[in-house]
């Protein structure tokens, strides 16, 4: 048994069965935690706790191992949609490092944008909805955004993990991400631990 899954295990969650058939069955690093977490959801945050790309790294690899099981997934860069001063178009997806994988937004030539002010409200829920139609499996990577700013997105995700390090992060630092999360309405599943 991985150590993902010793974690969902001591909080004890025990999610629905799936709601579509794998067309293959994941058996990676993250195979148990797909089978825990994402059985009958659609669009996963996956958080940070504290700096570093660890969020990425853990959504790079939970994509792969939906892609391989048959889940056309796309990659959600909230960092770079929170500092959008227009919708970007959920049609300029673009290929991940993976088959069946894509990241969104992205600018067609796969650029960097910087952008001032944030997204007008009005059209934040549409980008998911549009996403959900288009994708088997959504994952929003909150790496690189901070606190209440992960929230804001984790809160339209069906269920969020916090991704931890081991030996590094402490107890009292998930303890306090966790009840942040919680109060911000945030459906929290478990930790992954890189």
């Amino acid at each position: 048994m991985s150590r993902n899954a010793l974690i969902f295990e001591k909080t004890a969650l025990r999610p629905a069965a799936p709601s579509q058939p794998w067309t293959a069955t994941p058996t990676g690093d993250y195979a148990e935690l797909i089978h825990l977490a994402f059985r009958d959801r659609s669009a996963l945050a996956v958080i940070n706790i504290g700096p570093g790309p660890r969020a990425g790294t853990a959504c790079a690899g939970i994509a792969r191992e939906l892609a391989a099981s048959g889940r056309r997934t796309v990659i959600v860069q909230v960092k770079r949609l929170a500092k959008a001063d227009r919708m970007p178009a959920v049609a300029n997806c673009v290929p991940g490092e993976y088959p069946n994988v894509w990241l969104w937004p992205a600018t067609p030539d796969g650029s960097v944008e910087f952008f001032h002010r944030p997204i007008a409200p009005a059209t934040e829920s549409e980008w998911l909805g549009e996403l959900r139609r288009k994708f088997d499996a959504v994952l929003l990577d909150c790496s690189g955004t901070e606190g209440a700013g992960a929230a804001e997105f984790a809160v339209k995700a069906d269920a969020a993990v916090l991704v931890v390090e081991a030996g590094r992060t402490t107890k009292q630092q998930i303890q306090r991400e966790q009840r942040g999360l919680n109060v911000a309405g945030v459906n929290l599943v478990g930790c992954v631990l890189i």
